[in-house]
């Protein structure tokens, strides 16, 4: 569900005064307008229950897209800020009831994968006991 509490409190004030917010929504933005397919998945309620099944739904759509040899990228910091969860859910066609927005994401082809990562040599960071 994201941070709760004093931690949406300490999230919030440290993108107003560490001034991280513009540099993300240039981010976001950039990501967004490149992405051929944004996907949401939606709930009736907004409670424990129905975000589990969210989560399951969201599960194997990740899968089936995987064997499809179709990327997805989870976008949950649109969740965290109400007011872009409320306007997300406006957008949502879903007849006369109001739907709650659980997660969204992007879905295309990712670029492949480059060689391994560099790694230190197991020596350096071993610590014997």
């Amino acid at each position: 569900m994201g941070p709760r509490g004093v931690e949406a409190k300490l999230a919030q004030l440290a993108v107003v005064f560490l001034d991280v917010g513009p540099e993300q929504i240039r981010q976001d933005s950039e990501l967004i307008n490149r992405t051929p397919c944004i996907g949401f998945i939606s709930t009736a309620e907004n409670d424990s229950l129905s975000s589990v099944r969210a989560g399951q739904v969201l599960e194997r759509l990740w899968l089936a897209a995987t064997a499809s040899g179709i990327s997805l990228h989870p976008m949950s910091q649109p969740m965290e800020v109400p007011e872009i969860k409320e306007r997300l859910a406006d957008l949502i066609p879903s007849g006369s009831e109001k739907r709650v927005v659980q997660q969204t994401f992007r879905l295309g082809y990712a670029a492949l994968e480059g060689g391994p990562s560099n790694r230190r040599p197991l020596e350096t960071v071993l610590i014997e006991i």
